[in-house]
Parts: structure tokens; sequence; C-alpha cells
């Protein structure tokens, strides 16, 4: 069988459990991890101590996981690729893919033996899958949340009638002011007369009486 043969069976169904998986994102385990995770496959994480990952939970071995594992990636030492094998094949689990750094020979030879679709020598699971080290997981992204129902808008007040100014009122015309129809009294003409005081003097009337008459002729 070729080695895209390989892949392509150890791909073609699920779950995968992760041996070597760690909350560490710095680490191999942690990144194939989420290399299944961003594809939108189901991984399980497995390790020494059963650390939850990535918001799973983790498992110490194969047998601890309630549904059975199809396949299995390997990120560990090869001694313990050895023992991983051994459980691998007390729950005819028939797929392992063993990372580069994680092979051994015993372990190689033990699982073809079993009839164990094994991959080794290369060929890298982030690479095949594609691994982003800086996209979250697909399946966080696809995980269903509430929506907030939809703000009802509400409804546009109404536009108050639009009030339509009162035409000025022309000023009204000043009041014609009314000759007074009695005329003025026309001003008197000054007396040419002297005044009464300053009338000439009458001739003097007491001479006249002093000579009783026409004055009398002296005889020649």
């Amino acid at each position: 069988m070729s080695i895209e043969d390989k892949i392509k069976a150890f791909l073609d169904g699920s779950p995968h459990a992760v041996f070597g998986a760690t909350p560490d994102r710095s680490k191999f385990g942690n990144k194939v991890l989420r290399a299944y995770l961003q594809n939108g496959r189901t991984a399980i994480p497995v390790n020494h101590f059963g650390e939850d990952t990535e918001g799973l939970t983790g498992y110490k071995d194969l047998a601890s996981i309630p549904e059975k594992p199809y396949g299995i990636s390997i990120i560990t030492p090869p001694h313990v690729t050895e023992k991983i094998v051994e459980q691998a094949k007390a729950l005819k689990i028939m797929h392992i893919w063993m990372q580069p750094g994680s092979e051994s020979p015993i372990a190689i030879e033990k699982a073809e033996w079993a009839g164990i679709n094994v991959i080794q020598g290369g060929p890298c699971i982030l690479t095949t899958l594609g691994f982003d080290e800086h996209a979250g997981a697909s399946s966080e992204a696809s995980a269903p949340t509430e929506q907030e129902p939809e703000a009802t808008p509400e409804p546009a007040a109404e536009a108050a009638p639009e009030v339509q100014a009162e035409p000025e009122s022309a000023p009204e015309p000043e009041p014609t002011p009314t000759p007074d129809p009695t005329p003025e009294a026309a001003p008197e003409p000054e007396s040419s007369a002297p005044p009464a005081s300053e009338a000439p003097d009458s001739p003097d009337t007491a001479d006249v009486a002093e000579g009783e008459g026409e004055p009398k002729s002296d005889a020649v």
C-alpha cells in the first residue's frame, strides 16, 4: 500500500486519539491536536497526567476513553510508542500514525505484524492537514451559540405637522392729523391811536374860563 493510500485510510474514519497532547501550545502534541480541530475533526487528548487540552477532556490511556478511537496519532518518545502499540492491539485499533521522532523499530514491527495500518518514516500530519499556528480551532468557531434576538426597531415617531407661520400683518397706517376746523383768530391790529394817556392836551380851558369870554380890546 502506498503512503498516500495509508494516509487516506487513516483519515477516512473518526475519532482520533492524540498521544502526547499537552496544554502547552509550543509543543507538537498540542499542535497536532489543534490541526485536527482546525479541520473540523474529532480529536481526543491523551497524556500521562490525563490533562484537559484545548477545552477537551484528557485521558491517561486508550482504555479510559469512553468511545473507541478509529486511529491514533503518536507524539511521544520511541519507548513510550511501543507501549501505545500494545494498547492499540488490545483494542483492535487498526490505524496508527507515528509522527517524526516517535518511531521505534520494535513498535513498527509489532504493529505491522498485527495487521495495523502504520504511517511512519517522515510524513507529518501537520503538513497533511495544513496546520495554521495562528488560526483558531474550527470546532470552537463552529460551536453553536445562542444568538440574541434581533431588537425590534422602534417605530419612527410621527413627524409633527409643520406649523405654517401666519403672515405678518401689515402695519396700521398712522392716523392723518385732522385739521382743526376752527380757524385761528387773526391777531388784532395794533391801534395807531396813541394811548389815552399820551393824547395831546386840549386847549387850556382854564385860561378861557378866566377870561370869561373873548378878551377885551384896550380902549384907545
